[in-house]
């Protein structure tokens, strides 16, 4: 067992391709972001965001009916920015919690 540890083959990047956390922070993080609670706000800020999207293609159209004011596609325009940047903070986190590598190529269940 000990040679196994002084095998010059082994370097520390090859520990870079564990998949998973390996530090106390990046354990952290990946208990956030997989608890339940964390995850049900994803999936309601998805059916929100499906949500504004579906009012802005109707409200925004050519031959719409439904218009939208210039204060409410503001309010659209912001809350929009704000889901995806939550989106973006989720996509780096799980990339911080578990890797480039294992984030990109885990299946998706």
């Amino acid at each position: 067992m000990a040679a196994d540890k002084a095998d010059p083959r082994h370097s520390v990047k090859d520990d870079q391709y564990k998949p998973g956390p390996q530090s106390p922070l990046q354990k952290k993080v990946a208990d956030f972001i997989e608890s339940p609670r964390v995850e049900k706000t994803i999936i309601f800020l998805v059916a929100l965001y499906c949500g504004l999207i579906f009012i802005d293609v109707v409200g925004t159209g050519p031959e719409s009916k439904f218009t939208l004011s210039d204060g409410a596609q503001e309010v659209m325009a912001i809350v929009d920015l704000g889901i995806l940047t939550l989106f973006f903070f989720e996509i780096v986190a799980k990339i911080f919690a578990f890797g480039y590598l294992l984030y990109l190529t885990q299946p998706l269940y």
